[in-house]
C-alpha cells in the first residue's frame, strides 16, 4: 500500500492493493511509471486495469471461435463420429461447417455438447 499512498491514492483505491502488493518487482516499476503519468481521475482506472491484467481466465474456450471448434472437431473426428456423439441433423445429413455454425448458434444445448466435446478432446485427447 505504500506505492498507493505515495501516488496519492484515495481509500477507495485500496480494494485492489493485494493485487499490486503481490506483483513482482518489474510489474511494480511499470505500475509506478504508468501511475505517475496518470491524472487523479484516471489513476483509479489505471489501477483497475493493472489488477484485471493479472487475472487469468479459467474458461478453456476463451478466445476460441465456434467456427474453429467445429473445423478442428470435423478434421479430427470426422462428421460421422461427431454425429454419433452429438446426434443432430447438421452433422448427419450433408454436413458442412456453415450449416453446423448456423444450427449451433441457434441451439444452446447442442452448442454446449459440441463445446464440451472439444474441451474434453483438448484436455484428455479423446
Amino acid at each position: 500500500m505504500t506505492i498507493l499512498k505515495a501516488l496519492g491514492a484515495k481509500r477507495d483505491d485500496y480494494s485492489i492493493a493485494p493485487a499490486i502488493d503481490s506483483a513482482n518487482a518489474f510489474a511494480r516499476e511499470r505500475l509506478t511509471d504508468i501511475l505517475v503519468g496518470c491524472i487523479a481521475p484516471t489513476r483509479v482506472f489505471c489501477l483497475r486495469l493493472l489488477a484485471m491484467s493479472d487475472q487469468k481466465s479459467n474458461d478453456h474456450l476463451h478466445g476460441i471461435t465456434l467456427e474453429r471448434i467445429v473445423t478442428e472437431l470435423s478434421a479430427h473426428f470426422g462428421w460421422e463420429e461427431m454425429a454419433r456423439r452429438v446426434p443432430v441433423r447438421c452433422f448427419q445429413f450433408d454436413p458442412s461447417v456453415k450449416s453446423s455454425l448456423t444450427f449451433l448458434r441457434k441451439t444452446p444445448w447442442a452448442r454446449a455438447k459440441v463445446e464440451d466435446m472439444f474441451v474434453r478432446w483438448k484436455l484428455t485427447g479423446s
